[in-house]
């Protein structure tokens, strides 16, 4: 909120800088809309003699007398207006610059008001005054403050009004040949204006902040994007290495899968012959396969003719007792040790 005031202060002092260097007739069309003005060259204290009529850009409309006569022509003359500019004559407006602080510039209305009752003859009541900012430093501002006596225009005035127009504005030139300009409308009417120009330049910042909201989003994903970017590029070499190792794990199993296999396929195709081999009077009690090794417990009519067959099976070599034939229930009872041919 600081940063649009301070904005606001800046465009507004700078509209009244560029204002100033504006011609009299152009600042007079751009803020009388009525484009009359009324000119007086002389005045006394007890009226004026004559007076001109003109247009916006100083288009004459004819010289007239003060008179009654006069007025009446001037009227008929400028029946399209209903308001005039009254240019008064040179020397009349009077200026002053007051030095203020900065800080002032915010309620500079309500202050020069205070300061006139202080640095002129006058009270502001008694004043038709206007003020702008001639320069300024970070910690002052030089005020120009451009007056005239109500008690001095009066005559003017009540001249034009008897025209049927009434007056919106003064205008002259100083005693140091520089022209002024004050604006006779209500202090609420420029308290309006004043208002309504704040209002544009806040819907100006408000625009701006709308745009920034809406793209600060998108920048902040742009900016998140390129990081997350630099973050998988850091992590790209070890993401690769990962993806090596996975696939080693998988071949490594796949192989381990096979030789399982294989050694499984072996041992269902030795229990096959195994079985084949033993006699029909021949019966296992229980085996045990360890490290190649097979051994057989059982009981068998002849047992020494079981070394025989075992010996024939292919897949088996080198059987033998691994501990004396006993007998038992009319059979032999046997141990025999035999080592397998590509076991697991």
């Amino acid at each position: 909120m600081l940063v649009v005031t301070a904005w606001q202060s800046f465009l507004l002092w700078w509209w009244e800088q560029i204002s100033a260097l504006l011609p009299s007739r152009w600042r007079a069309a751009q803020q009388d809309p009525a484009g009359l003005v009324v000119a007086f060259d002389d005045a006394t204290e007890y009226g004026p003699s004559r007076f001109r009529l003109l247009r916006t850009g100083s288009v004459p409309l004819g010289e007239f007398s003060a008179d009654e006569t006069g007025i009446a022509t001037a009227r008929t003359a400028c029946t399209a207006s209903t308001t005039a500019c009254l240019r008064l004559p040179p020397g009349l407006l009077l200026e002053k610059r007051l030095a203020l602080p900065a800080t002032a510039e915010r309620e500079l209305v309500r202050i020069l008001a205070y300061e006139i009752d202080r640095e002129t003859p006058f009270s502001a009541t008694d004043l038709w005054w206007t003020a702008a900012i001639d320069s300024r430093t970070s910690s002052r501002i030089v005020v120009r403050l451009v007056y005239v006596p109500r008690t001095a225009v009066a005559h003017l005035s009540a001249a034009v009004e008897r025209m049927g127009v009434r007056p919106i504005a003064l205008e002259g030139t100083t005693s140091d040949g520089r022209n002024g300009r004050i604006d006779l409308a209500p202090a609420e009417r420029r308290h309006m204006e004043a208002d309504r120009r704040r209002i544009r330049l806040a819907v100006v910042a408000c625009l701006l902040l709308a745009i920034a909201a809406t793209a600060i989003p998108f920048a902040q994903q742009t900016l998140a994007l390129r990081a997350l970017d630099r973050r998988i590029a850091v992590l790209r070499p070890a993401i690769a290495q990962a993806d090596v190792l996975r696939r080693q794990i998988d071949t490594d199993r796949t192989a381990t899968l096979a030789r399982k296999s294989a050694g499984i396929d072996g041992l269902l195709a030795m229990l096959t012959a195994l079985t084949k081999a033993l006699p029909d009077d021949a019966f296992l009690d229980g085996f045990h396969l360890h490290d190649g090794r097979l051994t057989l417990n059982g009981h068998a009519r002849d047992a020494a003719a079981l070394i025989d067959r075992l010996s024939a099976v292919p897949s088996l070599r080198d059987p033998k007792f691994l501990s004396p034939v006993t007998i038992a229930d009319g059979s032999q009872v046997f141990a025999i040790g035999v080592s397998v041919r590509g076991a697991p």
